[in-house]
């Protein structure tokens, strides 16, 4: 908070500026627009790098979909993160590694051998 008491936003750097513009191959859904409506809840990927058409006020930024008949407002897409292949195997993994866990502790309190348990 500012000293006059209202909310500053940190200030965007061009670096930061083209850190966040979409890049060919993102996934994104769109919002807050009529699209939405009949491609509910749709991925889209992004078959360009965002971009600016126009200059001065009527500089507009889009971005190609693939699919979709012309570019779009990005303003109006919310990148999507999926889990790659290697995070859903090592989910899988780490899930499998518990629930091996969990057996062994269910077969030794079965069998009278979870220490835990005996000194109760």
């Amino acid at each position: 908070m500012s000293e006059s008491g209202k909310f500053s936003l940190p200030s965007m750097t061009p670096e930061r500026i083209e850190e966040i513009k979409l890049k060919k191959g993102d996934r994104v859904v769109m919002h807050t627009c009529i699209e939405p409506e009949t491609q509910n809840g749709r991925i889209w990927t992004c078959s360009s790098d965002q971009f600016t058409r126009g200059s001065g006020v009527l500089a507009q930024d889009s971005v190609f979909l693939e699919g979709y008949s012309g570019s779009f407002s990005p303003e109006f897409l919310q990148k999507v993160i999926l889990p790659t292949e290697d995070e859903r195997v090592l989910a899988a993994l780490e899930e499998s590694q518990q629930n091996a866990e969990v057996e062994k502790k269910l077969n030794d309190t079965l069998h009278g051998t979870n220490k835990d348990l005996r000194k109760r």
